[in-house]
């Protein structure tokens, strides 16, 4: 006898540091991440200061200038990111909630959210990480370190898809 499927999948926990970056960068549209941008923005600045440019005193000049500005893009970066995290935990706190046929139910300290699988426009799944977007920025996030098993994961990755899809 086959065992029935649970039809709803509980989550519980609180984004650690590495989660809240790899969310951050997963809702940025592709053109923004920084392995499209940041070189987009060198070869544009290359271009540009080094069309003209035949001295080599110049040239160097201009590409230790270039460093300094990726340097400090990726420390600002960085920094922005830190205290975004702490916002967002002091704020949100410890996340819990379940998906279902019904949909999504959110809780956090401060407030509860439920939204229906119509309600959900697409669903990103990379390892360790699922999203469950409601906007083009907005999205309920579900890290593989918000269930107690590998088990667990994989069910409600399945789940999820499967609900999304109806």
């Amino acid at each position: 006898m086959e065992t029935p499927t649970p039809a709803s999948f509980e989550f519980a926990g609180t984004v650690t540091r590495a989660e809240f970056a790899r969310i951050q960068q997963r809702m940025l549209p592709v053109w923004a991440r920084w392995y499209v941008l940041y070189p987009t923005l060198a070869a544009v600045l290359a271009f540009f200061t080094l069309r003209d440019a035949i001295d080599l005193p110049g040239i160097v000049s201009e590409v230790v200038m270039l460093a300094i500005v990726a340097v400090a893009m990726v420390v600002t970066t960085r920094r922005t990111r830190e205290r975004a995290w702490r916002q967002a935990v002091r704020l949100v706190g410890r996340v819990h909630g379940a998906i279902s046929p019904a949909g999504i139910e959110w809780n956090t300290e401060r407030t509860t959210a439920r939204f229906e699988w119509s309600q959900v426009a697409r669903i990103d799944q990379t390892e360790g990480l699922t999203l469950a977007f409601f906007g083009p920025r907005n999205a309920f996030f579900f890290p593989r370190s918000f269930f107690a098993s590998d088990a667990a994961w994989v069910a409600f990755n399945e789940a999820i898809v499967r609900y999304a899809a109806r």
